[in-house]
């Protein structure tokens, strides 16, 4: 039977969930084979899962939602900590709304070639402006932008040349900026710098 209420649902999930991580039961065992993870990882990706998908900030009585302008974007569970690359794609998206409120146009994100990655590709004025974001929760080992190394820069001028040979028009001009940002360990924003034409 489907409780009627959305918790009670995300809580009857996460109990059929606990029984599948029983041990002798296959299908969760193969799972744990491809994704080369835990029973107990599995069960915190679902978790955030049901909580993502059910929109609504009472789940789990410690689920939170605010706006991109506070630092959290949608529905965000604090027991589970975000990974390396959710910590990524949301300091990308940061970045994105913050250059949109800047007045840019973003032209693309995550363009991928053999080469690498340019995190977002956007246009200010005549300006070609290829970003890259750093995330970072913790500045122990240094800040954000202290993270793009002499030879990630020399990757991002070449990211940034192969991207402009796709074009039938070159641009007036291009530079390559950085995004910093830094959360708190409970994945609020505590800073978010533009660094412009940060590589040349």
């Amino acid at each position: 039977e489907v409780p009627a209420e959305p918790g009670a649902f995300a809580e009857a999930i996460l109990a059929t969930a606990t029984d599948l991580s029983k041990p002798g039961h296959i299908p969760l065992g193969h799972a744990m084979m491809r994704e080369k993870t835990s029973q107990d990882g599995l069960l915190k990706r679902l978790k955030r899962f049901v909580l993502s998908r059910s929109g609504r900030s009472r789940l789990f009585g410690q689920a939170t939602f605010s706006g991109v302008n506070s630092g959290r974007a949608g529905v965000v569970d604090k027991d589970v900590p975000l990974t390396r690359r959710e910590v990524g794609s949301r300091g990308e998206k940061l970045a994105a709304d913050f250059l949109k409120g800047l007045g840019y146009k973003i032209v693309q994100m995550n363009f991928r070639c053999r080469q690498g990655e340019i995190d977002i590709i956007a246009q200010q004025g005549e300006c070609l402006v290829f970003v890259e974001v750093r995330t970072k929760k913790s500045c122990d080992f240094g800040t954000p932008e202290e993270s793009v190394t002499f030879a990630k820069r020399e990757k991002l001028i070449s990211l940034a040349n192969i991207y402009l040979q796709t074009l039938d028009t070159l641009p007036p001009e291009w530079r390559i900026d950085v995004v910093a940002v830094e959360l708190t360990p409970d994945d609020e924003v505590s800073r978010l710098e533009h660094i412009e034409n940060a590589i040349s």
